[in-house]
């Protein structure tokens, strides 16, 4: 059921609801974006703002090199989409500065509580830094076999972190499926 109506910018529209202010027909709205901004959209809200809301920091943590991925989606769907992805662009961006100070916290949090050497030493400095993020495929080889300790002599396992890339090029790709693929393909000791 369709009226003409006189809106607030003075244009006469056929609409389903007399009360809007920019003189577009709401019948088509969120019709004309494409199914890979829909599809970026819905992972945006399931890998990164859901666990927010829910504050479940392992899963995010898990799901940081997502984020490079989405931006770069973003950056090359808005040159042809007008849509509201500069929104999601900001969103991502404040979500990287939370879980930056929320994984600060924790660290500062840990050295207080614990020490910095595992004792309660009064005098011990603590000093904030910012966190320094590596690329996607290391973040990741870190939270599967964790990092390779220097004083051990370990290093980056290279055919690793090449396996981890070209899974990272997978549409919708999960942090899940990357650490079945590479521990059915490595096991869990390298």
């Amino acid at each position: 059921m369709s009226f003409s109506t006189i809106n607030l910018t003075g244009k006469k529209t056929n609409i389903y609801s007399p009360i809007h202010l920019s003189g577009n027909n709401l019948t088509n709205f969120n019709q004309n974006i494409p199914l890979e901004v829909k599809k970026l959209k819905t992972m945006i809200m399931s890998h990164i703002f859901l666990p927010l809301i829910s504050k479940q920091w392992a899963i995010l943590r898990q799901n940081v090199f997502f984020l490079n991925i989405m931006k770069n989606k973003i950056k090359y769907y808005q040159s042809f989409v007008k849509d509201d992805l500069q929104l999601y662009a900001d969103l991502l961006n404040m979500f990287e500065i939370i879980l930056n100070e929320h994984t600060q916290f924790e660290e500062m949090e840990r050295k207080v509580y614990s020490g910095i050497n595992g004792k309660n030493d009064v005098s011990s400095l603590i000093y904030k830094t910012t966190i320094i993020r590596l690329k996607p495929e290391y973040e990741i080889y870190n939270i599967i076999f964790g990092k390779p300790q220097r004083e051990k002599k370990q290093v980056y396992h290279e055919e690793v972190i090449k396996d981890i890339q070209k899974i990272l090029e997978f549409e919708n790709i999960t942090f899940d499926k990357i650490q079945e693929l590479i521990l059915d393909k490595y096991g869990k000791d390298i």
